[in-house]
């Protein structure tokens, strides 16, 4: 769009990995101006609401919505309510692109890329995100926001990943998902504790897996192992046969087969290789 502003991100975050910030109804009144950036912008509505728009449409954002603004896309908040509020992260491309190679989510971010209009749903847990991007601010604050970082996309790309999979799935399963996914103790139960919270025969619920994830719930289950043993290698030094021990894998070589066919890669490899990538 020519003659729009465009903001460059050395100029709003020189000598930053990245940038959150939080936004009100200032930033998004009815003279608000479009702009494009060099940089990918997420931004969570935690409060109120406020219109989105971009070169070619619009779309109504509520709290819990998650909205990712990418470098191509020229865009404005406006309309908002008395009540609204935001947060939003900034960080460059390359480093948004890094981290989803690395993480095995490069599908999700080709996905969001090839979008006609900029990618916009509504987080299963918008909590943990906003908790996410909190710590994300106080360390970078500190000086050191690196790991924080490397936790919040974590936390979008998982529950981008969550939101696209509950399309068609029935509430008890997806409460279920939740109980199970509670703590590392529900997680070691697998099986057992699955059934337990979903209140179905196992029959049925092989089925109802079977036909919203393509899989059996074993795996399913695994899966969500593997992802509770992603997030414990970056924040802990928990060794393989710990994480196995602890969420319920009879061995060091069962946690490595889960991990690599959910991650693409080995936990030592990916403990190595994650910490690297946003600081390269």
């Amino acid at each position: 769009m020519q003659g729009t502003l465009m903001l460059r991100f050395t100029t709003l975050a020189s000598g930053v990995p990245y940038l959150v910030t939080a936004m009100s109804r200032a930033n998004a009144g009815p003279k608000s101006q479009f702009h494009g950036h060099d940089f990918h912008e997420l931004t969570l509505i935690t409060k109120g609401s406020a219109r989105h728009d971009w070169q070619t449409g619009y779309q109504q954002a509520i709290a819990g919505d998650l909205v990712c603004v990418r470098s191509r896309d020229f865009h404005r908040w406006t309309d908002a309510s008395d009540d609204f509020a935001a947060l939003t992260l900034a960080l460059p491309t390359s480093t948004w692109r890094r981290f989803c190679e690395s993480s095995g989510t490069a599908g999700l971010a080709r996905e969001w890329e090839d979008a006609t209009e900029p990618p916009h749903w509504c987080a299963p847990d918008p909590a943990q995100i906003e908790s996410a991007m909190l710590e994300a601010m106080g360390a970078l604050l500190e000086g050191d926001g690196v790991l924080s970082l490397n936790m919040l996309l974590l936390i979008v790309v998982k529950q981008a990943q969550e939101h696209a999979e509950r399309e068609g799935v029935p509430e008890w399963l997806i409460r279920a998902l939740g109980a199970l996914s509670a703590d590392d103790e529900s997680l070691a139960a697998g099986l057992d504790r699955l059934l337990e919270a979903a209140g179905v025969s196992l029959p049925h619920l092989c089925r109802v897996v079977k036909r919203c994830y393509g899989i059996s719930p074993t795996q399913l289950i695994n899966r969500l192992r593997a992802n509770r043993a992603a997030t414990l290698l970056l924040t802990t030094d928990l060794s393989s046969d710990a994480l196995a021990q602890l969420l319920g894998l009879t061995s060091r070589t069962y946690l490595h087969r889960v991990f690599r066919e959910t991650m693409g890669k080995g936990p030592e490899a990916y403990r190595s290789h994650f910490k690297s990538v946003l600081n390269p």
